[in-house]
């Protein structure tokens, strides 16, 4: 079972382990049986399916090993143990406004459907978006770092 989580509020390293075991308890009481849970952090929704789980990951398992998962029977949550994926130490005055986080995961769409080019297609989409060409990458840099840091 995999879940994507937006996390509203700035939240610690170890809020978020607190969180990641909440959502465990409660989704062994309402969720279909499962053999893994795979829980990924984000900051703003857009980013999801976008980029790496801005705030980090937690996965749990059975004895911890993603191989025992496979033969692990559904329900049977009693060997479980959360394993914290990169959960993040963020730097919250660093993090991307709302409206940067959209133009890059836009730009990134966009540049994902363009064939392979030498050329500068970053400079053809700040152009065809009426977007300053150095604002714009400095944008791309800023989501890039926080969503991989």
């Amino acid at each position: 079972l995999k879940i994507s989580i937006h996390v509203k509020e700035k939240v610690s390293k170890d809020q978020l382990q607190k969180l990641a075991d909440q959502v465990f308890t409660d989704q062994k009481k309402t969720a279909t049986p499962f053999t893994a849970l795979f829980l990924n952090f984000y900051d703003n929704p857009v980013y999801v399916g976008q980029f790496t789980p801005s705030l980090g990951q937690a996965d749990f398992l059975p004895n911890g090993d993603i191989a025992s998962a496979t033969t692990a029977t559904p329900g049977d949550y009693k060997n479980f143990k959360g394993k914290y994926i990169e959960l993040k130490e963020k730097d919250w005055k660093k993090q991307p406004t709302p409206e940067e986080a959209k133009i890059a995961t836009a730009c990134f769409e966009w540049l994902a459907k363009q064939p392979p080019s030498d050329d500068d297609i970053e400079n053809q989409y700040a152009k065809d978006n009426k977007l300053d060409p150095a604002a714009l990458k400095e944008t791309l840099n800023k989501v890039l770092v926080w969503t991989s840091f």
